[in-house]
């Protein structure tokens, strides 16, 4: 039992030398630009040591996507009932206090988009939570509105990322919630329909 003991912390002490050398790494360079021989380097471990533990670096990658996407959704349990921008709020306040992990796995890693589980996670938070919005939107229609305002939602986002968290995330949260509203109003009221040529 002791000796599984010690094996079981020497396994998480390595695996977390190599998740904060990725992290490190992703700083420098995109994730397809790093080795394991790099990591390995960097971590100060062999090649051995990682390859008992991963295929190869995406593994290790969507394993830290993983876990974030499960630590963060234990994080906004608490706000699951609430409605519009309070839930999106916490999502963003959960992202900056972990700022350094966020901005390289969300929006500076291997999975952009939807392909990222941590982006599809708040992709669905934040849909579901404002989705009343696109409930009269027309049925042809509603896939692209929600993908766009998706884009920009992630885009502001980014934004606020690299702007080093200028704004609060409650702010942050009410621009979001307003601007798919305010498309979604007008996709409404102007449905895109091809006008027909007389004659």
């Amino acid at each position: 039992m002791e000796q599984r003991r010690k094996e079981n912390q020497r396994v998480r002490l390595t695996k977390r030398l190599l998740k904060e050398s990725l992290l490190d790494l992703l700083e420098e360079k995109p994730l397809e630009k790093i080795s394991v021989r790099e990591l390995c380097e960097h971590s100060e471990l062999n090649r051995s040591t990682f390859y008992a533990n991963y295929s190869d670096i995406y593994q290790l990658y969507q394993e830290m996507c993983d876990e974030l996407t499960e630590d963060l959704e234990q994080y906004v349990q608490a706000s699951a009932k609430e409605e519009g921008h309070q839930t999106i709020a916490h999502m963003l306040e959960y992202i900056r206090s972990r700022e350094r992990l966020c901005s390289r796995l969300l929006y500076g890693g291997w999975l952009t988009g939807r392909q990222n589980p941590i982006q599809a996670r708040i992709t669905q938070l934040t849909l579901g939570n404002i989705s009343r919005l696109y409930e009269n939107v027309a049925p042809e229609y509603r896939d692209y509105v929600m993908n766009y305002c998706y884009m920009g939602g992630n885009a502001l986002i980014i934004q606020w990322i690299r702007n080093k968290f200028d704004l609060e995330p409650e702010t942050v949260a009410r621009m979001s919630v307003t601007f798919s509203a305010l498309i979604t109003q007008y996709a409404i009221a102007h449905p895109f329909r091809e006008e027909k040529e007389e004659g």
